[in-house]
C-alpha cells in the first residue's frame, strides 16, 4: 500500500494500482480509501510535513494504549484529521 496514512488500526487512505483506477471513488476494499498515486503521494507529503505532533497511542488493532496506571500513552507521531465521504449517485 504505497504512501499509505493509517488512522485506524489497519484502516488507510493510501495509493491503488492502475488494475484498480476504473474503481477509484466506488466501494472496493476492506474499508481503506484508495487515491490515485499521484493524489497519495501529495497527501503523504502533507501529512508528513505539516502534521507531526504528540498524538495518543494505538496498538495494530486500533485500540488506545494505556499503561500500568490506566494513563493514556502518548508518542510522536502524525496527527491529522481525515473526512472520507462517499458520494452516492
Amino acid at each position: 500500500m504505497p504512501f499509505a496514512v493509517f488512522f485506524i488500526g489497519g484502516i488507510a487512505i493510501h495509493a491503488t494500482t492502475p488494475s484498480h483506477f476504473s474503481m477509484l471513488g466506488k466501494r472496493d476494499s476492506g474499508g481503506c480509501a484508495r487515491l490515485h498515486p499521484d493524489n497519495a503521494k501529495i497527501l503523504f507529503g502533507l501529512v508528513e510535513q505539516y502534521n507531526k505532533g504528540v498524538v495518543p497511542s494505538f496498538h495494530w488493532n486500533g485500540q488506545l494504549v494505556f499503561d500500568k496506571k490506566g494513563k493514556l500513552t502518548m508518542q510522536n507521531n502524525w496527527n491529522t484529521l481525515v473526512i472520507v465521504e462517499e458520494v452516492v449517485n
